[in-house]
């Protein structure tokens, strides 16, 4: 049977898109809507049990971006 590894990468706020999975502790989120307002980045985010969560930031700031592969 494969091994499922999952494979992160750093990326900035102002580079994330929708469709993006972002990592955040121990939980992962699916990017749903990407947008800047007044210098921020705000990030829709949808969990693995359909909870919805924000995140804003500078849009220097990193996030870690995982693939399930």
């Amino acid at each position: 049977m494969p091994e499922t590894t999952t494979m992160t990468m750093k990326r900035k706020l102002k580079k994330v898109r929708p469709g993006d999975a972002v990592r955040l502790k121990d939980y992962n989120f699916r990017v749903v809507a990407a947008r800047e307002e007044q210098e921020l980045i705000l990030l829709e985010l949808e969990g693995r049990n359909g909870e919805q969560s924000t995140l804003i930031g500078v849009p220097n700031a990193s996030v870690l971006l995982s693939q399930d592969g």
